[in-house]
C-alpha cells in the first residue's frame, strides 16, 4: 500500500504505513518536543465554526465563520488548509490537534470530532479533547467572578457547567443538563457569578436583568479558547486515542428519542 494519498480537496499529503504507526492508537511526540508546541484547534459545536493555530499558548491565527446555514462539513477543511498555508505549516508540522467535543449541536460536534480524529491519525499528531463549556468560560478570563455557562439543550433545559478563573478555566462541578429555571435560581443565590454561553442570547427573555452576563461577543466558544486548555493537557500528558474519541452529547437527539419510544 502506498504511504502517500490525496483526497479530492488535495489536503492530505501522507498516510502513515502500518510499520511507522505506533502500536497503540495515540501517536508519540518527538522525545525532544517541549512546550511551546504547534497546536491546531477546531471548534464546531455552535453557531460559528472557528479554526486557530498556535505556537504553544501564543495564538498565531484564527478564522471564524457563521455556519447558521449548516455548512460545517464543507467549510472546515478549506479553513484549516488556508490557516496552515498562511503560516507555511504542513500538516506534519502540527504537534497537537485540539477539538471541542461538546455538549453542543449534534451535527457540528460530529463534523469537528471526525475531522480532528482523521487529522491526528493522518498527520500523526497528539489529540486533545476540550469540554465545549470550558472553552466558553475560557473566553472570559481573566475574570474575578465564577463563571456559569449555559447552552440550549432544548425542551426548556440547558447544558450547564461552572468554572473558576485562572490561567485556565477550572471546572467546579460536572457538566450536566438542568432546567433553565433551576440554573437561574442558583445563579441568583450565588454572590459572584457571571453567566455566559449561547443560551444567554437564545433565552434572553427568561434571564433576570439583575444577573451578571458576559458581553455578547464573548458568549460563543472559539477555537482560540481551546489553546490554553490544550497547553495544559500537553503539560499533563492528557491525550486522547483518535480511534476512540467520541462527541459528548449528554442526551440523544429528538429524532433518536422518537425512534426509541
Amino acid at each position: 500500500m502506498p504511504s502517500a494519498r490525496q483526497t479530492a480537496d488535495g489536503f492530505w499529503c501522507r498516510r502513515p504505513s502500518k510499520t511507522d504507526r505506533p502500536a497503540v492508537g495515540i501517536p508519540k511526540l518527538p522525545r525532544d518536543c517541549e512546550l511551546p508546541v504547534k497546536i491546531l484547534a477546531v471548534e464546531t459545536s455552535g453557531r460559528d465554526l472557528s479554526v486557530a493555530a498556535a505556537d504553544g499558548p501564543r495564538v498565531l491565527i484564527e478564522r471564524v465563520l457563521d455556519t447558521a446555514a449548516g455548512r460545517n462539513a464543507r467549510l472546515l477543511v478549506p479553513q484549516v488548509r488556508e490557516c496552515l498555508q498562511e503560516l507555511s505549516w504542513r500538516p506534519a508540522d502540527v504537534d497537537v490537534t485540539a477539538v471541542s467535543i461538546g455538549p453542543g449541536r449534534f451535527t457540528g460536534l460530529r463534523v469537528g470530532v471526525v475531522f480532528a480524529r482523521t487529522f491526528a491519525w493522518a498527520a500523526e499528531t497528539r489529540l486533545v479533547a476540550v469540554d465545549t463549556l470550558q472553552a466558553c468560560a475560557q473566553r472570559l478570563l481573566p475574570c474575578d467572578e465564577d463563571i456559569a455557562v449555559i447552552t440550549d439543550a432544548q425542551r426548556g433545559d440547558v447544558f450547564t457547567g461552572t468554572y473558576r478563573g485562572g490561567t485556565v478555566a477550572e471546572p467546579t462541578e460536572p457538566v450536566r443538563i438542568a432546567p433553565l429555571a433551576e440554573v437561574l435560581q442558583q445563579a441568583a443565590e450565588h454572590p459572584r457569578i457571571r453567566l455566559t454561553g449561547s443560551a444567554v442570547d437564545s433565552m434572553a427573555s427568561q434571564i433576570p436583568a439583575g444577573l451578571l452576563t458576559a458581553p455578547p461577543p464573548l458568549r460563543q466558544p472559539r477555537a482560540s479558547a481551546l489553546i490554553p486548555i490544550a497547553c495544559r493537557a500537553a503539560d499533563r500528558g492528557n491525550w486522547q486515542d483518535p480511534e476512540k474519541l467520541e462527541p459528548v452529547y449528554l442526551r440523544p437527539s429528538y429524532a433518536e428519542e422518537k425512534r426509541q419510544s
